[in-house]
């Protein structure tokens, strides 16, 4: 087959990455429209890609693992839904076209068309959503993560406490690690989770990561958003710069932009990284290695803050005043 080709480049490009005692250069892909790849089946995996102008060197590193692109060209975007909430607070997406959105008291569980599917009771001073289940959330609160079985008004467990978490931005990385960047302290910190979603020893697994001088003094204020892309990097958000890293939270790529204030960010099935943009009222559309792509959506968008994708692929994100808007690309 002429699949086959596909697969032995794709193991060449995997070994001289992995294995190689050089530095490869990658051109990574952009999101937007190229020449059709040769083969039906393979475009219809991988997408239309474009080549960049220029290399960009990847040091080797068992993190590191470049395949071929996993993108979607998104077209234009379709309003499907917009209401106006009490004050809410953040997104996070979960399954079919549902998504969880957190308000003062609550968190409410709610449909693309606007019905409310289930209440949460909010436990007192929860900051961030960073995981939802079916059975259960995860919820940064202060200098403890705690989780909160759903449907359970007072089932709360810490997971982890630890004190520079009061001033960290957290996520959960996809092999099951808590990562924490501390703006007071100028580090990350990372924590390997169990396969059943628990600390492994705190005081065996937990590492502190100094940044780079250079990384410090980009991060300005404290970053709004952490994620992990399809790519395996970290980006974050911190005012007028996207930043992303690699697992090794050394500098891949930095976008400024001045006059932005680039805020919530989330990726979606095929690669692509949404992220609002606070100043001008924008969504902007970033590859999964930290290239600004273009503005996405501009019309009828006013100071969004959080953003995040269903399971269905609608994205869902919050802007003034007080409104939650709900648009299909797919």
């Amino acid at each position: 087959m002429l699949f086959n080709k596909y697969t032995f480049l794709y193991q060449t490009l995997r070994n001289e990455v992995l294995h190689s005692c050089k530095s490869p250069e990658v051109f990574a892909p952009q999101f937007c429209s190229g020449n059709p790849i040769e083969h039906k089946y393979v475009e219809k995996c991988f997408g239309m890609v474009q080549r960049r102008k220029t290399s960009s060197n990847s040091s080797t590193s068992e993190f590191h693992i470049y395949s071929l692109p996993l993108i979607c060209d998104a077209p234009e975007m379709t309003k499907i839904y917009s209401s106006t909430l009490n004050n809410p607070r953040s997104l996070i997406g979960f399954y079919d076209n549902q998504t969880w959105i957190q308000l003062p008291n609550t968190i409410n569980l709610y449909s693309s068309n606007g019905s409310v599917i289930k209440k949460q009771k909010a436990i007192f001073e929860d900051e961030q959503v960073l995981l939802a289940t079916k059975d259960e959330f995860w919820i940064k609160s202060k200098e403890s993560i705690k989780k909160i079985k759903i449907g359970k008004r007072n089932e709360t467990e810490d997971i982890m406490r630890f004190p520079a978490f009061e001033s960290c931005t957290c996520n959960i990385l996809k092999n099951n690690c808590v990562i924490a960047y501390s703006f007071k302290n100028k580090c990350f910190y990372e924590i390997k989770l169990d396969g059943h979603m628990s600390p492994t020893k705190m005081e065996i697994s937990m590492k502190t990561i100094p940044v780079e001088e250079k990384l410090a003094d980009l991060i300005t204020i404290r970053p709004v958003k952490i994620i992990e892309t399809a790519s395996k990097f970290i980006m974050l958000t911190s005012k007028d710069k996207v930043i992303t890293l690699d697992r090794n939270f050394k500098i891949c790529n930095v976008y400024v932009e001045k006059n932005s204030n680039f805020q919530g960010m989330c990726e979606d099935a095929y690669g692509n990284v949404f992220v609002t943009d606070y100043s001008p009222g924008r969504i902007c559309l970033f590859t999964s290695y930290g290239d600004f792509a273009r503005t996405v959506l501009t019309k009828d968008v006013s100071y969004p803050t959080d953003i995040t994708r269903d399971h269905v692929g609608n994205l869902w994100f919050l802007d003034n005043p007080n409104r939650v808007q709900i648009y299909s690309y797919i």
